[in-house]
């Protein structure tokens, strides 16, 4: 799915956003994992499910809005954890293969799992990194907004990676002015 506007100057393109958090996790991890197993299709469905009915979901949809919902969301790491702690290393060879696979413009990395594999990664996208949205720091909601205004600027400029604090590593911007190219 992508974001109706003005992308790559044709009206009503729509931009590509592949959204990462760092894994799942449900109350039953093995019935999920045995129902994934038998339709491999729903595992989408599920991660889109299970993050809009909890603390997550709710704050992406307070600052993104209902834009979220058409994004593509996946995690740095396929398993599934049975509690909110639950924390798995990212598995570079999963993350390739959806890149390969839903060729996004935009990856929104939440967290410093998917932050730290996406910036390990190569493709033709653009990077823009945040904290997990259930991360308990007092700034979480300016941060995410942050993100929120970079993506929207993707729309119109060619917007590189920008850091969890909305900069891009560049000490005279607050945003990246070089698309991040293959092999790079």
């Amino acid at each position: 799915m992508g974001v109706p506007g003005v992308w790559r100057g044709v009206p009503g393109a729509r931009m590509k956003v592949l959204a990462f958090l760092q894994n799942q996790w449900m109350n039953d991890p093995e019935k999920a994992r045995e129902m994934i197993a038998r339709t491999p299709m729903v595992r989408p469905r599920l991660i889109k499910y299970a993050l809009f009915q909890s603390h997550s979901g709710r704050r992406l949809k307070q600052v993104f809005g209902d834009e979220c919902l058409q994004w593509d969301w996946d995690n740095a790491s396929p398993q599934i954890g049975g509690y909110p702690s639950s924390r798995f290393p990212a598995d570079p060879a999963h993350i390739r293969a959806l890149l390969e696979e839903r060729d996004p413009d935009v990856v929104l990395a939440f967290g410093t799992v998917a932050r730290d594999a996406l910036r390990k990664a190569k493709g033709r996208f653009r990077l823009i990194a945040g904290p997990h949205p259930a991360a308990r720091q007092d700034d979480v909601i300016a941060r995410l907004e942050k993100m929120a205004n970079a993506l929207k600027e993707c729309r119109y400029e060619n917007v590189s990676e920008l850091d969890d604090n909305g900069r891009s590593g560049r000490e005279d911007s607050d945003r990246a002015v070089q698309g991040r190219t293959e092999g790079a």
